[in-house]
């Protein structure tokens, strides 16, 4: 089975500078009824199941704004209904117990109708969601929105000598809220809306010189405060069904009476607070060694801080780190012709230390170490033919030294264990036998990730008019997990697990190449049409599941641009993905986690549009 989420159209902030712009995109598919580059979209939702509606369009309500971003939709692949799928969780028992059970005056619960394939749109524009539950009375908003407000400044003070001071300040305040509906059906799964607000403001100081006429320094401080605020409402029945009918043991007509109430309707009320500091100092410098040769020498000093008030439900408590770390770099490069330039450096990174944002069980709900990495490369930048050809090309090789992998499975309820054999139990993803299990959401500190690589960018200019760019990249990961399935580092493959050779997120090739030409017009303006072609290899979002799983895709864009004689005015008119191409971003497989679906966010379809600006 397949889910949805509403449509996200969430960019939105205040901005002042000398350039006016009007937009107005229109879709090709019929499916959308009216796509606007908007901030907010909404929609009614639709009332009590009487029978099954027609899917309807995820933005065909009503919109305003500035921009837009994504969407979030269904995977329209038939499969098979859930039950079959996943027979021993509390999906599977609500479906057959609750969702299947004919409403009488005596148990006025239920639908009458399996949650099957049925439910998948004939698209992946269109939804049968109506982000409410008919039976409890429980309906979100289908909106989600961002307001976003930023502010930035700098300021240079010219010292002695080549001495400069520098001081850079900037503040954020972002609110955005959200509603996701993930079973795409008038039935209530799993519904979701919540409202997040986020401030955070950062400043770097920084002294710039020269000494000796041969090495430029800086040294530097950066320092950052930040604030968050997370409200969340969930409402997922089938999970609480099962802990009242396995791990409770209560009748089916009192466990509809209590996650149709008031109070039960609301499976998790989030509240979390977070507030976020760092600090670091840093040094950087680069010498010249000769008139053909540099070295480059930096170091950098960090602290980091976070201090959690969480509050899911499952878990109510505060959850801290706090980490000190010391990186570096080195990087020498050398002149081989005035117009060939050979370099290698080295380098060392980390990531703060992180927590389960998703707990189901207290358990769960642990810091997670941070991530470390040294990277190596070498490359060459050459101007060719009369500096009508650039090229930069460079090989990389990566030691992820620690980083954090996200494990998905399922967790026995507290007081539900069993014998093995017992009638009715369930096996979770640790091995345990119990009655009833929930999600389990895990990140764990790996080593051993090893990653090759190597990236090619060409400029050319054949003649004044025409460009010509393209760029291209391969990657090759190794890691135990991927390689061996060994999630616990012993060795040896993990027991009753299958893994992908594919990392999360890092597609092995990606490519791009574009050309535009100048058309010159009476009166010194010109015309300038241009073609993009960008493509990328298959991606995942999870090494244990195939579902996860995205094919590759190309993508071609095409924009014909007027420019006035003083580059002042300009007027585009332009396609993106105008072959109409359907693919997907990426995909979220939650039948790890013990449900029934596997959720896809959509990329846009064909879409065209019209700008024009000046510039003053």
């Amino acid at each position: 089975m397949t889910s949805s989420s509403p449509t996200t159209c969430l960019r939105a902030s205040r901005a002042y500078r000398g350039t006016a712009t009007a937009i107005r995109t229109w879709s090709t598919s019929p499916a959308l009824i009216r796509r606007w580059p908007g901030l907010f979209r909404s929609a009614t939702p639709a009332g009590p199941i009487t029978a099954l509606p027609a899917p309807r369009a995820e933005s065909a309500s009503r919109a305003c704004g500035a921009s837009c971003a994504g969407s979030w939709a269904t995977i329209s692949r038939p499969t098979s209904p859930p039950s079959t799928r996943i027979p021993t969780t509390g999906y599977a028992l609500w479906n057959a117990e609750y969702a299947q059970h004919v409403p009488t005056p005596g148990a006025p619960y239920g639908f009458g109708i399996p949650y099957d394939n049925r439910f998948i749109p004939p698209n992946s524009y269109t939804t049968y969601a109506t982000y409410n539950d008919p039976n409890s009375g429980l309906a979100f908003k289908p909106q989600s929105g961002l307001d976003k407000t930023a502010y930035s400044g700098s300021f240079d003070w010219k010292l002695a000598g080549k001495t400069t001071l520098t001081a850079i300040f900037a503040y954020t305040d972002m609110r955005g809220q959200l509603a996701s509906d993930a079973d795409a059906s008038p039935m209530n799964l799993q519904v979701t809306a919540g409202e997040q607000d986020y401030y955070w403001a950062t400043e770097e100081l920084r002294l710039t010189g020269r000494a000796f006429d041969r090495a430029d320094w800086t040294f530097g401080g950066f320092f950052y405060q930040g604030n968050a605020q997370n409200h969340q409402t969930v409402s997922f029945p089938p999970i609480i069904w099962g802990v009242l009918r396995n791990a409770v043991g209560l009748p089916p007509d009192v466990a509809a009476a209590i996650i149709n109430s008031e109070q039960g309707k609301y499976s998790v009320n989030t509240s979390n607070l977070a507030d976020n500091g760092a600090q670091a100092g840093y040094a950087h410098a680069v010498f010249a060694l000769g008139p053909k040769s540099h070295l480059t020498l930096g170091a950098r000093y960090s602290h980091d801080k976070k201090d959690v008030n969480f509050d899911n439900s499952f878990f109510i408590g505060p959850i801290n780190s706090d980490e000190h770390h010391f990186d570096w770099t080195a990087g020498l490069d050398y002149k081989i012709a005035d117009n060939v330039l050979i370099y290698g450096s080295a380098s060392t990174g980390y990531r703060p230390p992180a927590y389960n944002p998703r707990p189901f069980t207290a358990t769960q709900a642990v810091v997670v170490g941070g991530e470390e990495m040294t990277s190596y490369e070498l490359g060459v930048k050459a101007d060719l033919f009369n500096r009508t050809l650039r090229t930069n090309a460079a090989v990389f090789y990566s030691d992820y030294n620690k980083r954090i992998v996200p494990i998905g499975g399922t967790e026995c309820i507290a007081g539900t264990l069993v014998p093995p054999n017992t009638p009715g139990a369930i096996q979770d993803s640790n091995g345990q036998t119990c009655l009833a299990v929930t999600s389990l959401t895990s990140y764990q500190q790996l080593k051993g990730a090893k990653i090759k690589g190597a990236e090619l960018e060409v400029s050319w200019r054949p003649v004044a008019e025409l460009a010509i760019d393209g760029s291209f990249g391969y990657t090759k990961w190794n890691s135990p997990e991927i390689d061996n399935c060994d999630f616990n580092q012993d060795g040896k493959p993990d027991p009753g697990v299958t893994c992908f050779n594919e990392p999360v997120y890092v597609p092995k090739y990606n490519w791009n190449v574009s050309a535009a030409y100048d058309i010159a017009l009476p009166g010194g303006a010109k015309l300038t049409p241009r073609a993009d072609l960008y493509g990328q290899s298959e991606i995942c979002s999870s090494v244990i599941s195939q579902l996860s799983c995205t094919d590759g895709y190309q993508l071609l864009n095409l924009r014909l641009q007027w420019t006035g004689a003083q580059g002042r005015w300009t007027a585009a008119l332009g396609g993106t993905n105008v072959s109409n191409k359907e693919y997907f971003l990426n995909k979220f497989d939650l039948t790890p986690f013990g449900q029934n679906t596997v959720e896809g966010q959509p990329g846009r379809p064909r879409e065209w549009y019209l700008t024009m600006s000046h510039r003053f």
